[in-house]
């Protein structure tokens, strides 16, 4: 049996599209123009699921009704005590744009997730850095100075997903080619 974190664009443009609480009434909590996705390129109806995976490293494809298919990959580099995680989102032959999270395994208080975005042409167009304590997220976009966005905007819609709602048990195992 394969165990899967829902891990990567899912979790973090959740947080991002999440609308504002109350307290943060007055922040702007839409992500920048650099992490909008062209919304051809989100996974939507009915998918599956095909995933492997051994001590150290997984991978895997979910297909979507409206043809998006998200590769992905994963590593556990022991020494770093770091996990990497790449996804491809893709549309048809064409790659819609790409992630690369690192995310700390060690035993740091305040760990930092950071992630890559690439365009579909593999040109890196934000990164982003999400911290635990106090929760916030940096955000910068290529050529812009960083917007932070805190806490009450990243808990919005943190259980929400931006692929249709697509998780383990809303995505059968199934036949998925890459």
């Amino acid at each position: 049996m394969t165990k899967r974190v829902r891990t990567g664009r899912g979790i973090v443009l959740a947080l991002l599209w999440g609308a504002c609480g109350k307290e943060a009434a007055a922040i702007d909590c839409e992500p920048p123009p650099c992490l909008r996705i062209d919304p051809t390129c989100v996974g939507t109806g009915a998918c599956v699921q095909a995933f492997a995976s051994d001590a150290t490293d997984s991978r895997g494809t979910m297909c979507f009704a409206n043809g998006v298919k998200v590769r992905s990959a994963s590593s556990l580099d022991r020494v770093a005590m770091a996990m990497s995680i790449q996804q491809i989102h893709t549309l048809g032959n064409q790659v819609c744009y790409s992630t690369r999270m690192t995310v700390p395994v060690g035993t740091d208080l305040d760990p930092a997730t950071t992630t890559e975005y690439f365009d579909g042409a593999g040109q890196l167009v934000a990164t982003t850095i999400l911290k635990s304590d106090p929760l916030e997220m940096t955000v910068t976009c290529a050529g812009v100075a960083p917007v932070r966005l805190p806490g009450s905007c990243l808990l919005a819609k943190a259980a929400a997903s931006v692929d249709g709602g697509a998780d383990a048990e809303a995505c059968p195992e199934g036949t998925c080619v890459p």
